[in-house]
Parts: structure tokens; C-alpha cells; sequence
């Protein structure tokens, strides 16, 4: 229900500090399904410096890197995150998609 995510969502910053990575994730998110694609980069590239190891934030990064036709920088992470996580069927389905995979 999109009224009860609204008023959650909005209840968040209340409840959590500014640096919090739950409301990160939450406004990264956000923005990037709502088309917001440069707000939803720059908060990408803020969890992924502090979690380099986020296995969803760094695909969601690379996903907007590949949209925004940066596809060296979309390779670049998860060729990256491929190395530290060759189990990760997700991550192996995009090295296939953005030519990654050799």
C-alpha cells in the first residue's frame, strides 16, 4: 500500500541519523525508481564507498552507470564484485548483459 510506504517512509528521517545506511538505501532507492538517476547515482557511490562489499547497492550502481552509457564504469564494478562473489548468480547474469565475462 502506497499510503502506508509514504507514511513510513516519511517517518524514517525522524527516527534515523542523517549518515544513517538505512535511509541511504531507502532515498537511493527511491530516486532511482523515480527516474531520478543522478540523485540515485550519488547516493550509490555513498554506500558503496562505505560498504564496498554491498553486493545490491554495487549492482544497483552499475545498473545506473550502464544507463547512463558509462558502461566502462558499469563493467568495472561487477567484473569487481564477480571476483569477490563468483557464486552470486545475479552478479554473473549482468557480467553476461554488460560483456563483462570473458
Amino acid at each position: 500500500d502506497i499510503g502506508v510506504t509514504g507514511v513510513q517512509t516519511c517517518a524514517l528521517p525522524i527516527c534515523l541519523p542523517a549518515e544513517s545506511i538505512t535511509l541511504l538505501r531507502l532515498r537511493a532507492w527511491q530516486n532511482m525508481q523515480s527516474g531520478n538517476q543522478v540523485q540515485a547515482l550519488a547516493l550509490y557511490r555513498q554506500i558503496v564507498q562505505r560498504l564496498p562489499e554491498d553486493e545490491p547497492a554495487t549492482v544497483n550502481l552499475a545498473l545506473l552507470y550502464w544507463k547512463a552509457g558509462q558502461r566502462d564504469e558499469a563493467r568495472r564494478l561487477i567484473t569487481a564484485l564477480a571476483q569477490r562473489h563468483p557464486e552470486s548468480s545475479t552478479i554473473e547474469r549482468y557480467s553476461r548483459e554488460f560483456g563483462a565475462l570473458k
